[in-house]
């Protein structure tokens, strides 16, 4: 029969083994669980219909554990701790009072060499003596480990077995991952997953994830001032709808459109071109997006607005939107930085784009870069039969709007606690190092007006 140590040196073998095993295994199961939670959700709940009752008694059980756990520790551990403690300050209070009373002169003494060793250079140059102790060490200490890892990796790099299986992983391994990537992705956005969590944040956070997209924003009117005659849900778009304001207005110059066709090019969320559709009144705003969950959710949203139209169109089809000449203004902003664009030749696009103008229509181009990529945006949109009219650094309007809408954000969920505010923090991290770009112009803003030339 097994003594009483040997039990628990058996127990603590086995405990530990199964924590091991529980901390290699458990962020693979948990991922697994989010890749496949269209069906281990209804799986869960399913378990839990038919196993609640045993569940609860579960949970109640670790509860009376927990609560014998926290009994006994209190009894056994932090009681006899604090009566030792209370018992040693009464001493200590009763050693300091006799010795007021019985040595109040020595006592005094003390006191007044006591401050003027505090004062004197001797403790000084001792404290300085001991940082200088500490840093030495600490410097060792940090050399000590840097021999180390860098022995270690030494020792990694060399090992035959490292060598072998970072090899075929490279060879072998990562190009057949990279070509089930793709794969991967489309079965993720059929399944849901990706709009599932969405739906999750935008309820926590009552704001929608695409809102914490900063860049796109202007901040005042022609007259100085912000839009006054917006409805409540358009507040959190208000420098957005501001900057497609002053965009197809080319700088407030132009303020009718009526009888008039608007075409914006990967319009997103369209909250710039439906304000337009609805405070201008033109014949027709036309959105096309690469996005077809994107475009479904704006017929969605506008479908009261008989003026405003969307189509789903790739980047590639966008000459067979429409016969030539039709639109007199065509917008796009931040064409370069969407996922369409991303290996696409833009100068070729533009050429396709500028047929779809009608002669004297306007292009109207805004994105933000370093100085050399915009120089190379202002060529690749220089084709024939397209002049620029008119160019604005809007930087400085852009960085005044990007700073409010990120003090908004965050005052507009401050209330849901530090878990979100953490959330939050990270997930307009990019933005805020983005803004510092802007007010040190290593990026700046640009918005170009090109006009078609008659023939």
């Amino acid at each position: 029969m097994e003594t009483s140590t040997n039990q628990k040196t058996k127990y603590s073998s086995h405990n530990l083994i199964v924590f091991c095993v529980s901390l290699i295994f458990s962020p693979i199961v948990f991922f697994w669980y989010v890749i496949l939670l269209p069906i281990t959700l209804p799986l869960t709940l399913i378990l839990y219909h038919y196993y609640k009752v045993q569940i609860k008694q579960h949970i109640y059980d670790l509860y009376q554990d927990a609560n014998k756990i926290v009994q006994n520790g209190l009894k056994d551990y932090i009681v006899p701790a604090y009566q030792a403690t209370k018992t040693k300050i009464n001493e200590i209070v009763d050693l300091f009072f006799s010795l007021i009373k019985n040595k109040y002169e020595p006592l005094l003494q003390h006191l007044v060499d006591f401050r003027t060793y505090l004062l004197s250079f001797e403790l000084i140059n001792s404290f300085v003596n001991h940082l200088k102790a500490g840093k030495a060490i600490t410097s060792d200490f940090k050399n000590i480990i840097c021999i180390v890892l860098n022995e270690v990796q030494v020792k990694v790099s060399n090992n035959q077995l490292v060598k072998f299986v970072v090899l075929n992983y490279n060879t072998y391994i990562l190009p057949q991952l990279q070509k089930l990537l793709p794969i991967y992705n489309y079965l993720r956005s059929k399944s849901g997953i990706d709009q599932i969590q969405q739906v999750i944040i935008e309820r926590v956070l009552q704001i929608p994830i695409n809102k914490i997209q900063i860049i796109g924003y202007a901040i005042l009117n022609e007259s100085g001032k912000t839009v006054q005659n917006l409805k409540p849900e358009q507040e959190i778009d208000r420098y957005r709808i501001q900057l497609h304001q002053y965009a197809i207005t080319q700088f407030w110059k132009i303020k009718n459109f009526k009888d008039q066709q608007i075409l914006e090019l990967e319009c997103g969320d369209a909250v710039g071109l439906s304000y337009i559709s609805e405070e201008y009144k033109p014949q027709r705003c036309l959105g096309v997006d690469s996005s077809e969950l994107q475009i479904q959710e704006n017929l969605n949203q506008y479908n009261d607005i008989s003026n405003l139209k969307f189509e789903i169109r790739n980047p590639v089809e966008i000459g067979a939107l429409c016969s030539p000449n039709t639109f007199d203004v065509i917008l796009g902003l931040e064409l370069k930085k969407k996922e369409a664009f991303r290996n696409l030749d833009f100068k070729s696009y533009i050429r396709i784009v500028s047929t779809l103008l009608k002669d004297d229509g306007y292009l109207i181009i805004g994105d933000y870069d370093t100085q050399e990529e915009i120089q190379k945006l202002q060529e690749e949109i220089s084709v024939d039969g397209l002049v620029i009219t008119e160019k604005n650094d809007f930087t400085v309007g852009i960085t005044q709007a990007m700073k409010l809408q990120i003090r908004n954000i965050k005052q507009k969920v401050r209330g849901n606690g530090g878990i979100i505010a953490k959330y939050l923090s990270e997930k307009l991290k990019p933005n805020e190092k983005l803004l510092q770009q802007l007010k040190d112009r290593q990026q700046i803003y640009m918005v170009f007006i090109l006009k078609k030339a008659k023939l």
